[in-house]
């Protein structure tokens, strides 16, 4: 049953629950929006990257915790560096259920750009402990070549 007050208006109890309950609704509304968008590329987690440079070239160390060291690839293109890798779904027995996850599958795709040309046929990489170490060498300038040439006469 609706109150209506002597000026013709909703009593402010029922105003004010309403606008207190707002913001939630509208969460609600976006989360359903974006709900899709958010799961398939989430922020936190991407791969936190710390790269260095020094003389001889580049190291890329790229955080992968729960990621399989055979799903995890990299790849150089000019002076780009691509990373992926593939976290499998954790299955569970015919009798058990999740009481609570935050942990599910996922798969990630980071592309940078590198300051420099790197050697590719020298690139490192190894994967220990849920971190993915990349080492790039600096590609080399080559070296002017002097050629004597023959003059006939």
């Amino acid at each position: 049953m609706k109150h209506i007050n002597r000026f013709g208006m909703i009593p402010q109890s029922w105003w004010g629950d309403t606008v207190a309950e707002l913001p939630k609704e509208l969460f609600s509304v976006l989360n359903d929006l974006t709900g899709p968008i958010r799961n398939s590329a989430r922020w936190y987690e991407l791969p936190r990257m710390v790269i260095s440079e020094n003389s001889d070239g580049i190291e890329v160390r790229a955080s992968l915790p729960g990621f399989d060291p055979e799903s995890v690839d990299a790849e150089v293109v000019g002076d780009f560096l691509t990373v992926r890798g593939e976290k499998k779904a954790v299955e569970l027995g015919e009798n058990e259920r999740f009481i609570h996850r935050e942990r599910e599958a996922d798969r990630l795709e980071e592309t940078i750009k590198l300051p420099c040309r790197v050697d590719a046929r020298n690139i490192k990489a190894r994967y220990v402990d849920g971190v993915l170490t990349i080492t790039l060498p600096r590609e080399r300038p080559e070296e002017p070549k002097n050629i004597k040439v023959a003059i006939e006469r």
